[in-house]
């Protein structure tokens, strides 16, 4: 008589064949476990990193009386990661310059070996002045102003206190010259009172003062201007350059 070989998975392929087949999928399903409470607040986080973007890890996990790794895996669930600060920079440099009605131009032609001689006038006519701010390595002006007529020192501490300083983003150095328009005394004033501080340049140092070469450069590209060219598309095209 010949044996039969038994399969010990037989009784079991029906069982398995429900579960390909989908009539069982309450099996398959993923288990869920719920997450513990945690005794970090994660919205009181967020509004942490919101307030303090530049604090360090160990500061947050101090304020919150936790470890270090609760912080770090709480910033990473919540999709906040570190990044390198894009700070203004601090140096503020400001100055002031005037341009006249009528603009001489300082070369011209003639043959080789001969002098040429040009014609200037003497006499005053009106003049537009020009007040600005700048951040280092940052060509745009702050607070720029342009008017007719002369600044005093009363003008700029006006200027100053209502257009320079609000428009500061962050608690900045200013640097200016020791100018008679500079009142060191209601500067100073001013300045401390918005939360700055300020810096007097020596005498007869103007390359010090950088925003002294962007008038530089504004007045030389006012000379080669078109006659129908106003200062401010001289100043527009400058910044927008």
């Amino acid at each position: 008589m010949t044996g039969q070989i038994r399969d010990p998975f037989a009784a079991e392929l029906p069982h398995f064949q429900r579960i390909l087949s989908g009539k069982l999928p309450h099996l398959l399903a993923p288990t869920v476990v719920p997450r513990r409470p945690w005794k970090l607040d994660w919205a009181a986080l967020a509004a942490d990193v919101a307030t303090h973007p530049d604090d360090r890890l160990i500061d947050r996990a101090q304020r919150f009386g936790v470890q270090v790794s609760t912080i770090s895996y709480a910033l990473d669930q919540m999709g906040i990661t570190q990044k390198k600060t894009d700070a203004l920079p601090r140096t503020v440099y400001i100055d002031e310059t005037g341009f006249g009605s009528r603009v001489e131009c300082e070369y011209g032609w003639s043959a080789r070996g001969q002098r040429i001689d040009g014609e200037r006038a003497g006499k005053r006519k009106r003049r537009e002045s020009l007040v600005a701010g700048r951040y280092r390595h940052q060509k745009d002006f702050i607070a720029l102003m342009l008017f007719s007529g002369y600044l005093n020192a009363l003008g700029f501490v006006s200027w100053l206190s209502q257009y320079c300083l609000p428009e500061l983003k962050r608690p900045p150095l200013l640097i200016m010259d020791n100018a008679p328009v500079h009142p060191k005394g209601a500067i100073q004033e001013a300045v401390k009172a918005a939360g700055h501080e300020v810096l007097f340049l020596p005498k007869y140092s103007p390359d010090l003062n950088v925003i002294g070469h962007d008038f530089s450069a504004l007045k030389r590209v006012r000379m080669y201007a078109g006659s129908n060219c106003s200062i401010d598309e001289v100043i527009r095209n400058y910044c927008a350059g």
